[in-house]
């Protein structure tokens, strides 16, 4: 395929295109709307009707009011006349879930987005067939060499990149700040019920900051032992090399001596026989 197929060919004329996007907008503005009418309905005042027997334990919980005639026939067949028990209503109030709807807000549109971008791209690579994918790696093989590689990176960075990091924080921005409120609400459950755990944990990771200083400081001996064994090693090994060469000097220079001794005595002889 020489050019590369994209969603909005699949259209036809720019009439349905603009039609399709239209749609496409009111469709995400209705989702919007949803998003927050569900957000909206978990905030305001509720009631709970809850019943506990003599000792301050709760028996049984429902919401509203007051009981139905089900709930008070049902009450009675289970834990007996409802006159022995204390009944009181519990208010509360629920402020906006902001931090829930903006998370939603952003993360649900944009995942649909690209799930249906993902389908999208899936039915033109089954019914049309992939790009031609070896002219784009040659075009980016040439461009390899004039482009750094942060600016290769960016280039790569597409929308679909993009979308899911929004989603991801979306998550996360949903989920991470309950399980931190979670996790602080047991240490200190925990904090309550074994007041000896804090100065445990504080002895213990004292010990452990004092072991890991105590082996760098192993280390480092270790370190500065086997360099020291080194540079003796390699003094002895110069030492030893520079005596050699000494002894080959000296037998050098001997050697020397004695073929000039042994020249001038053939000098010598020679000089007596001519005379």
């Amino acid at each position: 395929m020489a050019n590369k197929m994209k969603a909005f060919d699949l259209l036809g004329d720019k009439l349905q295109q603009r039609i399709t996007l239209v749609a496409s907008v009111a469709v995400l503005l209705l989702l919007e709307v949803l998003i927050y009418l569900v957000a909206a309905s978990q905030a305001g005042d509720s009631t709970r009707l809850i019943v506990s027997d003599a000792q301050g334990r709760v028996v049984y919980e429902a919401p509203g009011n007051a009981l139905t005639r089900y709930e008070k026939m049902l009450f009675e067949e289970t834990h007996g006349p409802l006159a022995n028990y204390q009944i009181h209503v519990q208010r509360e109030s629920r402020p906006f879930p902001t931090r829930i709807w903006l998370a939603a807000a952003v993360g649900i549109p944009i995942g649909l987005i690209l799930l249906l971008a993902f389908l999208i791209r899936v039915y033109l690579a089954l019914i049309y067939g992939e790009s031609s994918t070896g002219d784009s790696r040659e075009e980016e093989g040439s461009r390899t060499g004039r482009l750094s590689s942060l600016q290769l990176s960016l280039q790569r960075f597409s929308i679909f990149h993009l979308g899911a990091l929004l989603v991801a924080g979306a998550v996360l921005f949903w989920l991470v700040p309950d399980f931190l409120v979670n996790a602080g609400k047991v240490v200190l459950a925990m904090m309550k019920e074994f007041p000896w755990l804090l100065p445990a944990l504080a002895i213990f990771f004292a010990l452990l900051v004092v072991w890991v200083i105590y082996l760098r400081y192993r280390l480092s001996q270790q370190m500065l032992k086997n360099q020291f064994d080194l540079e003796k090693y390699r003094l002895d090994r110069e030492l030893l090399e520079h005596k050699d060469s000494l002894l080959l000097t000296d037998h050098c220079e001997t050697a020397a001596a004695e073929a000039d001794e042994g020249r001038n005595r053939s000098d010598v002889e020679r000089s007596d026989i001519e005379g």
